[in-house]
């Protein structure tokens, strides 16, 4: 299970809680700016991320490495459509669209 955000408390407290809640598993939650450096990203073909990006959407630099080196399966929560449906025309060429919900 891999983690990524820019505030180090948040990745603290993921920790804390995954590594409670599953420890049979490998937990590998970082701080990182994934809208300046995906270096270091694993390359999970057969594994699903769930993107859940700030207003602003993923950007550019992500969403082409979710295009080129992601898993199979992206679930996109957005809190803004004009910025999803930016990131998503990046991401559709490379991924099925297979159903969603607006609210």
């Amino acid at each position: 299970l891999y983690g990524y955000e820019v505030t180090p408390s948040s990745i603290a407290e993921a920790n804390q809680f995954f590594s409670k809640k599953f420890p049979e598993k490998e937990i590998h939650f970082s701080v990182q700016n994934l809208f300046q450096n995906v270096d270091g990203l694993p390359k999970l073909k057969n594994g699903s991320l769930i993107l859940d990006p700030p207003r602003s959407g993923a950007g550019s630099l992500l969403c082409e490495w979710i295009k080129n080196e992601g898993p199979m399966e992206v679930f996109y929560v957005s809190c803004n459509p004009y910025s999803q449906w930016e990131d998503l025309q990046v991401l559709l060429p490379s991924y099925d669209f297979i159903d969603g919900v607006i609210t």
